[in-house]
């Protein structure tokens, strides 16, 4: 089992990675032996984590995930539907200009 999953650092900001144990992650992130990014904030929490079967689907819900704007990943997070399905509407103008393609 793989998991995608969040962690909220000491400073507020979101970091998302994907792991086969959540728990030891967690353990590597703290003691400064995880990536560079949170390396030196060794008071991350695990806020979010998701299962998946494949390692290939856990790294495709990853990369989507970081995609995300912060306020998405925080309804994400309390599990706050009805604010990720108004967050998922594109305000892009160029994605609301662009005409669809049909098949």
């Amino acid at each position: 089992m793989h998991f995608a999953y969040l962690l909220r650092t000491r400073d507020n900001a979101l970091y998302v990675g994907v792991t086969e144990n959540v728990a030891q992650r967690l353990s590597t992130h703290n003691s400064g032996k995880g990536a560079k990014w949170i390396k030196g904030d060794r008071g991350a929490q695990l806020v979010y984590s998701e299962p998946y079967l494949t390692l290939s689907s856990a790294r495709k819900r990853e990369v989507q995930l970081k995609k995300w704007s912060r306020a998405k990943k925080e309804a994400l997070i309390v599990g706050d539907a009805t604010a990720l399905k108004k967050l998922s509407c594109s305000r892009s103008p160029a994605r609301l200009a662009a005409p669809r393609a049909t098949a």
